[in-house]
């Protein structure tokens, strides 16, 4: 007999009996629709649709017993791709990035999975803002640190540094003028908001872990450091996906301890 492949960490099938799943795909299709409506060509409404998709998804990452936080990111991404396209590879970049970080599959990170996404960080590196690039390095070296059932080999984060170095030496468009002080700021702002300690309720979708809470505090730093990374580089704007998932996670929060 032919021995099965490892299953992987990255994919997470839509299950559209779930209503929050039903709502990011009309909310993506909305924001394609709102687009539209507004006279921006396909390719606007697209990545505008694409955009608030990602939003919803990366919010599932970073707080993953709260299905409403997710969709409070993709209302913010909507409004904002709408009127700017946000960067889509690097938005899809990041969800991975942040995937293999907390888990949530409930599969050991292979060594597939470790160059699908380093593969990701080559393209950020050469086509996408800063905080992309180096999300998967991020999430691999911290997801093999947690020496868990479900760590990467620790060499992957190497190859994932050396792909993102590969694309930003491959770039080709001049970098924007970036804001430190106010991206530190906000940096500090969003970590002083999600990075307190939090143990998710929820199991992972293989139903054989719970959702660690270490992993997960984890997975919103690495998401901290790559939204203030892209605002200190000038991409705020399109990195609009990933800083709607941080600003509705963090108001969840505040919120809650209110």
């Amino acid at each position: 007999m032919t021995p099965s492949r490892p299953a992987s960490a990255l994919p997470r099938p839509l299950d559209l009996t779930l209503p929050s799943n039903r709502f990011a795909l009309l909310g993506a299709g909305a924001a394609v629709l709102a687009a539209r409506t507004l006279g921006r060509p396909w390719g606007h409404a697209l990545r505008a649709g694409a955009g608030a998709f990602c939003a919803w998804a990366i919010a599932r990452e970073l707080d993953p017993d709260h299905p409403g936080s997710a969709g409070a990111a993709l209302t913010l991404a909507l409004a904002s791709g709408v009127r700017q396209p946000p960067d889509v590879l690097g938005a899809f970049t990041l969800l991975s990035a942040l995937r293999l970080t907390v888990c949530t599959v409930g599969e050991r990170v292979t060594v597939a999975d470790s160059v699908a996404v380093s593969a990701q960080g080559a393209l950020a590196g050469a086509f996408a803002p800063v905080g992309a690039a180096l999300a998967p390095t991020l999430a691999l070296a911290g997801s093999a640190g947690a020496r868990d059932a479900l760590s990467p080999p620790a060499w992957t984060a190497a190859a994932a540094l050396a792909g993102a170095a590969l694309g930003r030496a491959a770039r080709r468009s001049p970098q924007p003028a970036g804001v430190l002080a106010p991206a530190l700021l906000g940096g500090v702002t969003l970590a002083a908001a999600l990075l307190p300690p939090e143990q998710p309720a929820c199991r992972t979708d293989n139903e054989q872990h719970p959702v660690d809470g270490g992993r997960l505090r984890l997975t919103r730093a690495v998401a901290v450091t790559c939204a203030t990374l892209d605002v200190a580089s000038g991409g705020a704007r399109r990195t609009a996906p990933l800083l709607a998932a941080l600003l509705a996670v963090a108001a969840r929060r505040t919120a809650s301890r209110s």
